[in-house]
């Protein structure tokens, strides 16, 4: 699926449809697979197929980075620091931080 939902992001072999690849996406990450939890939250962040939502991006950093995805674990430090979808929690950026 997510090789699927590529296809459509950056139009590699089909016509590009960024609404197509946010609904591969979205359904792909049912599986809890860190790298389509990360591409659904990147789509949310960047208003790819869907409007910007950063608190549903944050949602999907969060969740992969407790998968261990490591990038999303300084990711969500780097949130909870400066605010950006969560409430600014400085006590949780310095735990995120720390992993």
């Amino acid at each position: 699926m997510n090789n699927v939902g590529e296809s459509y992001r950056f139009g590699e072999g089909v016509k590009k449809d960024e609404d197509m690849a946010f609904s591969y996406y979205q359904k792909a990450s049912e599986i809890e697979n860190i790298v389509l939890i990360f591409n659904l939250g990147e789509c949310y962040q960047n208003g790819t197929g869907v409007k910007k939502d950063l608190k549903k991006a944050f949602e999907m950093h969060l969740k992969s980075a407790k998968l261990g995805d490591i990038d999303r674990i300084k990711n969500v430090g780097y949130c909870y620091r400066n605010g950006i979808g969560t409430n600014k929690d400085l006590r949780e950026a310095v735990y995120w931080f720390r992993m």
